[in-house]
C-alpha cells in the first residue's frame, strides 16, 4: 500500500467517525421522551399515589410554578425507561416540568428559574421523605 492509499484510507475512516459522532449528537439533542411516548404526565393527589405506588419505584412529584401554582402527579412510564433514557430524564427533568419537553437551544430561563428558587420540584418515593430539586 502506498503512502497516498494509506492516507486515503485514514481519511475515509476519519469521515466515518465524524458521521458517527454527528449521529450521536443528533440523537442526544433530539430525544423527547414525551414525543416518543415513553413517559406521560398524570395528575394525581399524594393520597392517590400513596395508595397505589408507595411500595414501588414510581416517584411522586410536586412542581411549584413561578406564580405559586402546584402541579402534582407522576410521570407514567418513568420506571420502565432504559438506563440511557432514565439518565436523559434526570438531566432534563426540570425542562420536562418547565417547558413540557427538553430544550436544547441553550435558553437559560429554566435554569435561572430553578437556580433562584422561583420554581421548585419536590420528588417523593417509597424510601425518601422528600428532597427539593433545583
Amino acid at each position: 500500500m502506498t503512502q497516498v492509499e494509506a492516507l486515503q484510507k485514514t481519511l475515509e475512516k476519519a469521515k466515518q467517525e465524524v458521521l458517527d459522532i454527528e449521529a450521536e449528537i443528533k440523537a442526544a439533542t433530539s430525544r423527547d421522551l414525551i414525543a416518543e411516548k415513553k413517559i406521560a404526565w398524570k395528575t394525581m393527589s399524594f393520597n392517590q399515589w400513596f395508595k397505589k405506588h408507595r411500595l414501588d419505584r414510581m416517584p411522586f412529584f410536586v412542581y411549584v410554578t413561578e406564580d405559586g401554582k402546584e402541579k402534582r402527579g407522576i410521570w407514567n412510564g418513568l420506571t420502565d425507561l432504559t438506563h440511557q433514557e432514565e439518565a436523559h430524564f434526570e438531566e432534563y427533568h426540570n425542562h420536562y416540568h418547565y417547558y413540557g419537553h427538553p430544550n436544547y437551544d441553550g435558553d437559560m430561563a429554566c435554569k435561572k428559574a430553578f437556580d433562584t428558587g422561583r420554581v421548585l420540584t419536590y420528588r417523593f418515593n417509597s424510601n425518601t421523605q422528600y428532597h427539593p430539586r433545583r
